[in-house]
């Protein structure tokens, strides 16, 4: 995988497999959950927002088949999946971010009409693996409880 999926704007620019730069040189690397301080991760990307310097953001992966990257609504904010991985992040600010919370990711789609990037995936609860979709996006919650539930709250079983 060496392309970023761009279906909205973004104010940054991403560079996917890029080179550790030599010791002591380049420019400051994050470390996301599990990859290795002292070597290489699994994903490395170069992170430049328009209006600040870039940085380079080190993800583990998940032991799973799926790796993308993508730009979100929101055009500070990236989604990157490294393997079932899936991670959040703010390129404007790298300390800001989070991991997905479905593991692994194996399905990530933008839908510019409701201005949300899905995540679909799995998720334990009690010893019991369950399907979960992640929306991350501009609307307000009710909005997206509406656009799964079908607007009452019920789960629409045709979909």
């Amino acid at each position: 995988m060496s392309t970023v999926d761009t279906p909205f704007a973004a104010a940054y620019e991403l560079e996917l497999n890029v080179d550790l730069p030599a010791a002591g040189g380049g420019p400051v690397q994050f470390f996301y959950p599990g990859a290795r301080e002292a070597g290489s991760s699994d994903l490395l990307a170069r992170v430049t927002p328009f209006d600040r310097d870039p940085w380079l953001a080190n993800f583990a992966a998940g032991g799973f088949p799926l790796t993308a990257v993508t730009t979100c609504p929101d055009p500070n904010l990236f989604c990157a999946v490294v393997r079932g991985a899936g991670y959040m992040v703010r390129a404007d600010d790298a300390h800001v971010w989070s991991k997905v919370r479905a593991h692994p990711v194996q399905q990530v789609i933008p839908d510019l009409d409701h201005e949300l990037v899905v995540v679909r995936g799995f998720h334990q609860d009690r010893g019991l693996w369950h399907w979960r979709l992640r929306m991350v996006g501009r609307l307000c919650s009710r909005r997206v409880k509406s656009l799964v539930t079908g607007g009452d709250g019920a789960l629409d079983q045709r979909r």
